[in-house]
C-alpha cells in the first residue's frame, strides 16, 4: 500500500495539496458541515513574531522531525545522506548517525516519525518495531508493534506519528499507527471501533489503545463516509494531549494515563472544515476545501492550523497536462483554493486567529513547551547552510 503525494507552496504560508491514493480508497476536498455553536469568548488577534533562530552549516537539506522537551535540540534528517543529525541551540552539530545502514544499530531502511525519549534518548519508528536509540545511535531496545500492518501510508500534512510524555516517573511514548487494511474505512465500523493510537511503555514493554474517536466526532454521528479520519496529536502537559481530526470541527483534551476525554473546544464555525460526504457505498471521491491539517502545543497554547485544498474533481479536470503539478492551471487552482489560517486555543475556549505573515519551505511545525513554533526557513537561492525559525505568538497591538 501506498500513497503518491504532491506539494506546493503558497505566499504567506505552507499549503501541502496531497493526492492521496491508497488501497483503502482515495481522499479529497469541497463543501460545508457545522454542528453547534462554538465556546468563542471576546476574540483577540494575535500575530507571529520571529524572536530567534539556529543557523547549522550544512550544504544538503536538513528537515526538522523532532524538538527535546527542554526545547533546546533538534532532531533533523540529511535527506541527501539519510543521516540523523542532532544540534543544540548554537546550531552546533553534536551527533550524526545513520541507522538505515546494516549493522548493530540497524533499524531498516526507513522510518516514520521520530520523538526524543526524555532529553538525551530517541525513539524511531521503523518497518516493523518501534527502535530506542541513544543520542549517539547505539540500538538500545526494539518493542514490536501492538497490532498487525497490511501497509505503510503517507498521510496529509505529515502529523506526528510518535510523541513523548511523561506519565508520573515512567516515559512512554504515543504512536500513531495507520496502514491497517480492515475494516474499511469506507463504513461506520471503521469510524466507531478502529484503534489508531496507543500508548508505548518501553519500561515495561507493554503497550494499549488510547484516543479512540469519541462519541461526539463527526465521523460518529454523520453516517457517512468523509475521510481516514487521521487525527493529528501533540503533548500538552502532564500527560494531557490536544487531538484533532482531519474534517472534524472539534479539537479534543485526553489524559493519556487513564484515556479520558477531559474537554471539547469548538472550531469557530468560519473556520471550519469543508467538505461533501458520501454514503459508504459510493465509490466516489471526496470532495474537500479546508481542513485540519496540524495541531501543535505552544506552552500552555494550542495552535491549530486550518489548511485550504485544492478539490478533487478540480484536480482531475487538469490531471491529462503534462507535469499538471507545475502548470499554470494548477496555480490557478492553488490560489483559488489554497489557504491557510492558524488558530490559537488554550484548554478552555478559542482565543483568537494569528497573522501568520511570512514563508517557510518546510512542510512541518514543532511547537515546544517553552512557547516556541520551530520551522525552517526558505531562501530562494541556494546556500551552505540551513535556518530553523523560533516563533512566538503574541498579541496584536495597535
Amino acid at each position: 500500500m501506498r500513497d503518491i503525494q504532491t506539494s506546493c507552496r503558497i505566499k504567506n504560508a505552507v499549503v501541502i495539496v496531497l493526492i492521496v491514493i491508497s488501497a483503502f480508497g482515495t481522499s479529497s476536498c469541497g463543501s460545508s458541515e457545522s454542528g453547534s455553536k462554538a465556546n468563542v469568548p471576546t476574540e483577540i488577534n494575535y500575530v507571529a513574531q520571529i524572536t530567534d533562530s539556529v543557523v547549522v552549516d550544512r550544504l544538503s537539506v536538513l528537515t526538522m522531525e523532532a524538538i527535546n522537551p527542554a526545547g533546546n535540540r533538534l532532531l533533523l534528517v540529511d535527506e541527501q545522506t539519510n543521516e540523523m543529525v542532532l544540534v543544540n541551540e548554537s546550531g552546533e552539530i553534536t551527533s550524526s548517525f545513520n541507522p538505515f545502514v546494516e549493522g548493530p544499530d540497524y533499524m531498516g531502511d526507513k522510518s516514520f516519525g521520530w520523538t526524543f525519549y526524555g532529553n538525551d534518548q530517541l525513539v524511531g519508528f521503523g518497518y516493523t518495531h518501534f527502535v530506542r536509540f541513544s543520542d549517539k545511535g547505539k540500538r538500545l531496545q526494539r518493542l514490536s508493534y501492538p497490532i498487525e500492518v497490511a501497509g505503510w501510508i503517507y498521510m496529509d500534512y505529515f502529523p506526528k506519528r510518535l510523541i513523548y510524555y511523561k506519565d508520573q516517573s515512567t516515559e512512554k511514548v504515543v504512536a500513531l499507527i495507520p496502514g491497517l487494511s480492515k475494516p474499511s474505512p469506507r463504513t461506520q465500523l471503521y469510524y466507531d471501533s478502529l484503534d489508531l493510537v496507543y500508548a508505548l511503555d518501553f519500561t515495561n514493554e507493554t503497550s494499549r489503545p488510547i484516543f479512540r474517536r469519541p462519541e461526539e466526532s463527526i465521523y460518529r454521528t454523520l453516517g457517512k463516509y468523509i475521510d481516514n479520519g487521521y487525527p493529528s496529536m501533540d503533548h500538552l502537559n502532564n500527560g494531557k494531549f490536544v487531538v484533532a481530526y482531519t474534517s472534524d470541527k472539534n479539537i479534543y483534551i485526553y489524559d493519556a494515563p487513564s484515556d479520558e476525554l477531559l474537554n471539547i473546544l469548538e472550531i469557530p464555525e468560519e473556520h471550519r472544515p469543508e467538505f461533501d460526504a458520501i454514503e459508504f457505498s459510493s465509490k466516489g471521491k471526496v470532495d474537500r476545501t479546508k481542513s485540519v491539517g496540524y495541531v501543535m502545543t505552544i506552552g500552555d497554547k494550542i495552535a491549530v492550523m486550518m489548511m485550504g485544498r485544492v478539490p478533487e474533481s478540480e484536480l482531475e479536470k487538469i490531471m491529462g497536462i503534462p507535469q499538471w503539478w507545475q502548470s499554470p492551471e494548477f496555480d490557478q487552482l492553488n490560489n483559488k483554493y489554497g489557504s491557510t489560517n492558524l488558530l490559537l486555543f488554550n484548554e478552555q475556549e478559542y482565543l483568537g486567529e494569528v497573522d501568520w505573515d511570512f514563508e517557510s519551505s518546510d512542510y512541518r511545525f514543532f511547537g515546544d513547551a517553552n512557547g516556541y513554533i520551530w520551522l525552517k526557513r526558505a531562501y530562494e537561492d541556494e546556500r551552505d547552510y540551513q535556518t530553523f525559525l523560533k516563533v512566538r505568538i503574541v498579541p496584536e497591538t495597535n
